[in-house]
């Protein structure tokens, strides 16, 4: 993967938010370079907000992972009921 970052651009263009000028970079979307303005800031943001709702979901993960294997360690059901489903039950009595 290229490094496209060295082809950014001070716009003359400011951020409303931060009053900071706006940055021009190549990025690679879908195999194609396309030109993306964008505020440094702005973007430090995003990224900051993206990072701390992956960190959310990846405890939440954990937790489950945690839950799932303390639920099969600790399972008083049988085996021979694990492999058992909606999918695989069998009717064995006629039904009138």
């Amino acid at each position: 993967m290229e490094n496209h970052f060295q082809t950014k651009q001070v716009l003359e263009e400011v951020c409303d938010i931060h009053s900071c000028n706006l940055w021009m970079t190549l990025v690679s979307i879908k195999g194609r370079l396309e030109k993306v303005e964008q505020c440094p800031e702005c973007t430090k943001i995003a990224i900051g907000v993206f990072g701390k709702k992956l960190e959310a979901e990846s405890e939440i993960n954990s937790k489950l992972a945690d839950t799932y294997a303390v639920f099969n360690r600790d399972s008083l059901v049988s085996d021979k009921l694990t492999v058992k489903s909606l999918e695989t039950y069998e009717i064995k009595a006629e039904i009138y």
